[in-house]
């Protein structure tokens, strides 16, 4: 394995990896599968990806502006949300 090149994805050492957060979503994506979300208190977007919806079925329901709780993880791609949950719509 070569660590000076880790593979696309990996998880990279960040202070905040872990961190539970709340946000709000700003773009969505459904028939991509994808979208963004803005922490509070954060100016820097968060990408998720459908699969990272607790609930599958929130994919057809998602929309802009929902309130999302969610845990941030940091990789070599940028931040993203993991285990993301729609709180309020």
């Amino acid at each position: 394995m070569n660590f000076d090149n880790p593979p696309p994805g990996t998880v990279v050492d960040d202070p905040r990896n872990g961190e539970h957060m709340t946000g709000i979503v700003t773009l969505w994506w459904g028939h991509r599968g994808y979208g963004f979300i803005l922490p509070e208190g954060r100016n820097e977007k968060v990408f998720f990806h459908w699969k990272s919806l607790v609930d599958a079925r929130a994919v057809k329901t998602a929309e802009v502006g929902d309130r999302v709780q969610f845990t941030y993880r940091r990789t070599d791609k940028g931040a993203a949300a993991m285990d993301v949950i729609i709180v309020a719509k």
